[in-house]
């Protein structure tokens, strides 16, 4: 790939799940890459959707640095596909039970 040129990355739909947002953060401008990042509840929301440890570990983190609210990461979780959206429904417990403290 030519570094001067743009490209799309296509990622089948499955266990990586972000959801709907119109906003995004920029995270770093390095010449013409331009890195972006969704909102922080709609990364918790994809992670509940996996809760590996590693993953758990992250939400704890993100947690601990942005006031997200369980009903901002179900609001997400709501507009994903059937199977996914249960998935993750299920892992809301990890927030219920530890918040910030995964």
């Amino acid at each position: 790939m030519e570094p001067d040129t743009p490209y799309v990355q296509i990622i089948e739909e499955g266990i990586v799940q972000v959801g709907d947002f119109a906003k995004t953060t920029t995270m770093m401008e390095e010449g013409k890459l331009t890195v972006l990042r969704p909102p922080m509840e709609n990364i918790v929301a994809s992670k509940l959707l996996r809760a590996s440890p590693k993953d758990l570990e992250d939400i704890a983190f993100i947690l601990s640095r942005h006031p997200i609210q369980p009903t901002q990461v179900q609001a997400i979780i709501n507009g994903f596909p059937n199977r996914q959206r249960e998935t993750a429904s299920e892992n809301m417990v990890y927030l219920a039970i530890h918040g910030p403290e995964l």
